[in-house]
């Protein structure tokens, strides 16, 4: 009796590790794919999907847009962030971007976290071209889904 009950004991100090590990791994963080997006130039949003997805917060590293999203799922979605290209005569000038998000249909809504990066290089250019070298521009991004809210985030170009 007393080698079964030691061997329970044995298993269940393997196992509840293990499966606590694995909830509280997926639960928590997707892994976030290491590729950096360019931004896309789009006048027509119709081939695009726009499932619900949080924009958490917002910063811009030398010329990489970073989005710390939420937005539920089981596996890592597709983001893409469009602009018109079209600057907002303000001051600072602003951008209005729209990221978009497919779900792949998926029906688990388990929240998964992830970064997004997004090159900007190609707006950094088209802003130089009309504004000059260096300045300020800020995107107004708007997050996918209903009720998306629109997140500011200031470009320092140089």
């Amino acid at each position: 009796m007393p080698a079964t009950r030691f061997l329970r004991l044995a298993l269940a100090a393997v196992i509840v590790p293990v499966v606590l590990t694995a909830c509280s791994a997926s639960a928590t963080d997707a892994t976030a794919e290491d590729d950096v997006k360019a931004v896309q130039v789009a006048g027509n949003t119709s081939r695009y999907r726009f499932d619900q997805a949080t924009i958490d917060s917002a910063s811009i590293g030398g010329d990489i847009l970073l989005l710390y999203m939420t937005y539920g799922g089981c596996t890592p979605h597709t983001f893409e962030l469009l602009t018109s290209g079209i600057f907002l005569e303000s001051y600072p000038v602003q951008v209005p971007a729209l990221l978009t998000h497919d779900g792949k249909g998926e029906s688990c809504r388990m929240a998964i976290r992830s970064v997004e990066r997004f090159n900007l290089t190609a707006l950094k250019r088209t802003y130089q071209k009309s504004y000059g070298p260096t300045g300020v521009l800020v995107l107004q991004v708007k997050a996918p889904g209903e009720g998306g809210k629109t997140t500011s985030v200031r470009y320092d170009i140089r």
